[in-house]
């Protein structure tokens, strides 16, 4: 029995060496002059002597071969087979400089809808530019990045993303930052986009299809939903594995979209890690503690300020600090005590952005305030814009009478953003309806007054509506020190239905003798010229009349 294990492993080993031998002698140059292989240059040889003499042993053979039925398919899949093995090595190549956490979001194929929220230097960008270039191995794919603006998008990702591509022989056919694309030889293509302003989103992301979606620091971009919902998800549904990656921090604000994504919505493959698990951060050198000091002592901060916990521990800590309505009072009824004397009714004008229409009646005696109507609604035409001021208007008239049966209606108004004024001109022509260009001036110092009159309940807002949405979003800008300016961040948030409450809040100030107060130009004009037209009589005070 052993004499025959003993011969069956001698029988293998010759048969390995006599394969090694084969496989050398095959693959071998076939002469020291040559490049091509033995195998290549006696297909070659073979298939010149076929040509010579097809109706030949040799001919008759080659043809047999070639005449098969399924040759074109055994060669497609002998291709594909390579093919995939190319893609694999790739791939493993693309993966093996990445730490543990970012492989997990890297070979995760299954699951086309992901989002990352985490601590900054996670290494997201490293990984997304490997996410790219992997989509891209393939033939015909698009992957798109989206960063805040296009230029964060081009210096944070496009330069390496080129490096990691030739790094893996992926050959560039043409790239422009200029224009943000990296296109391959193989008929795929990289793009990358900003999303900075709302306005152009329509024009910037439509007309494409894409394979892959990256949206860098999505709790802080524009109009995300509509971005998400309306323009990229049906530029995707061409490719049937096609994939969206949203990445960020935690958002400073409540409500955003991410975080909706985050904590409501169904079908998203959630990740979340900090960077004290990235080994390329954290080392003998460089601890958690070491770095979060450095960044404590650069911005004046302690490690318990919001900003650390938010964005180098991951943690859902928003900047309640920075908001600029604290303690805001809202209702649920209007008491029937409520006598109004005035309503001034804010209009801010948008398209892309929101058109918002915010309807204030107070009573100048008391200086009591309710918001009684709140509109907000975009990608209107003028003629919209219109008719809802018109609903408005009459809501607002009803409301007065109903509350006042003596009510002065030159005592109601628009007064309207100065961003479209032929939209106020039309009102004022067409429909008869008092509209007026807003009072501007001194709108840090207004948003400021605006705030404390909602805090002291002056101006109370609905519950559980529009502006309450709002309140909670609207933070100031804070500066390379993480200091709380005195500018509202509307990058991060831009608060319409705000803006439109505040151009009639400053009506509100000026009948009720608050220093904040201003009354449109417009107005005063029209005032001065319907006092110039009147009779004598009435245009005395009545300190003067000493005839009664």
């Amino acid at each position: 029995m052993t004499n025959v294990v003993t011969q069956n492993q001698i029988t293998r080993e010759i048969k390995g060496d006599i394969f090694a031998a084969l496989r050398t002698a095959l693959t071998a140059p076939a002469s020291s002059k040559s490049k091509k292989s033995w195998t290549e240059a006696f297909i070659e040889q073979m298939l010149a002597e076929a040509r010579k003499e097809p109706s030949g042993p040799l001919g008759q053979l080659v043809a047999k071969q070639i005449m098969q039925e399924d040759i074109l398919s055994k060669l497609d899949a002998e291709t594909d087979k390579a093919l995939a093995k190319d893609v694999d090595f790739l791939e493993y190549r693309l993966m093996k400089l990445l730490y543990d956490k970012q492989r997990e979001v890297f070979l995760d194929d299954m699951i086309h809808k992901k989002i990352l929220i985490g601590s900054r230097r996670l290494g997201k960008t490293t990984l997304a530019t490997r996410l790219m270039v992997k989509d891209c191995i393939r033939p015909n794919r698009h992957a798109l990045f989206i960063g805040l603006k296009f230029e964060t998008a081009i210096n944070l990702a496009f330069d390496e993303t080129v490096r990691v591509a030739e790094s893996v022989g992926l050959v560039i056919s043409k790239k422009s930052k200029n224009d943000g694309n990296i296109e391959f030889t193989n008929g795929s293509k990289i793009t990358f986009k900003g999303n900075y302003t709302v306005r152009d989103q329509d024009t910037n992301f439509q007309g494409d299809h894409y394979s892959l979606v990256v949206i860098d620091e999505v709790q802080s971009q524009k109009n995300v939903q509509h971005l998400i919902d309306d323009l990229l998800r049906p530029a995707m549904t061409d490719y049937p594995d096609s994939t969206m990656l949203l990445t960020g921090t935690p958002p400073r604000i409540k409500g955003t979209y991410a975080e909706k994504i985050w904590k409501e919505f169904k079908g998203w493959k959630h990740y979340s890690w900090t960077m004290a698990e990235n080994p390329f951060i954290i080392n003998e050198n460089h601890t958690v503690e070491s770095i979060i000091e450095d960044i404590c002592r650069e911005k004046g901060i302690t490690p318990d300020a919001p900003f650390i916990k938010r964005e180098y521990f991951g943690s859902w800590e928003y900047d309640l600090e920075s908001m600029v309505f604290k303690d805001y009072q809202k209702y649920k009824e209007i008491p029937a005590t409520f006598i109004p004397t005035d309503i001034a009714i804010g209009t801010d004008y948008g398209f892309s952005d929101y058109n918002s229409i915010i309807a204030l009646a107070y009573n100048r005696t008391t200086s009591q305030a309710y918001v009684i109507s709140e509109r907000k609604f975009n990608r209107a035409t003028v003629t919209d814009i219109i008719n809802t001021c018109k609903e408005v208007f009459e809501y607002c008239k009803k409301f007065a009478i109903e509350r006042n049966s003596n009510f002065d209606f030159a005592k109601l108004a628009f007064y309207c953003d100065t961003s479209d004024q032929s939209i106020t001109y039309e009102l004022n022509i067409n429909y008869k309806i008092p509209a007026y260009n807003c009072y501007k001036y001194d709108k840090k110092m207004a948003i400021a007054q605006l705030s404390d009159w909602c805090r002291t309940g002056k101006i109370l807002i609905p519950e559980e509506g529009i502006l309450q949405n709002e309140f909670e979003r609207t933070v100031y800008k804070r500066d390379e020190q993480d200091n709380i300016t005195s500018e509202i961040d509307d990058d991060l948030f831009h608060p319409d239905a705000v803006d439109a409450l505040l151009y009639a809040s400053r009506q509100y100030a000026f009948d009720c003798g608050e220093e904040t107060g201003g009354q449109s130009s417009d107005k005063t004009k029209k005032e001065e010229a319907r006092q110039n037209t009147l009779p004598d009589w009435m245009n005395q005070d009545e300190g003067d009349n000493n005839d009664y």
